[in-house]
């Protein structure tokens, strides 16, 4: 083997660099609507308080709430709580369990972020 078959090499181009943090900021419009799926399925306890924390975060909100056939009363106070406050509500036909219902959700989307 020669000298400059032993020193040769395959010169790559450089991967591509992620983006920094301020390059990806620049990506994030101004005021933007942030989506949040939430797939339930009998959460009569607690999904009021829920959907209550989600929607007094200081941003603005697209909540989505996907029913997955709940069984113990969660329909109704779904259904109680759209007529006081305003979030989307999707109803399963079906229970498909918790990745159906997100898939759900994530098709309703409109926002800038979820």
């Amino acid at each position: 083997m020669t000298q400059d078959q032993s020193t040769a090499s395959v010169r790559l181009a450089p991967p591509s660099a992620p983006p920094s943090l301020a390059g990806r900021a620049r990506l994030v419009p101004p005021n933007p609507l942030l989506s949040v799926v939430m797939p339930v399925f009998n959460e009569r306890d607690t999904i009021e308080e829920i959907i209550h924390r989600v929607l007094a975060v200081n941003i603005r909100i697209e909540l989505i709430v996907v029913d997955d056939c709940s069984t113990d009363g969660t329909s109704q106070i779904l259904d109680r709580l759209k007529t006081e406050i305003d979030f989307t509500l999707l109803k399963q036909p079906r229970n498909g369990g918790k990745g159906s219902a997100l898939r759900r959700g994530f098709a309703a989307v409109t926002g800038d972020l979820v």
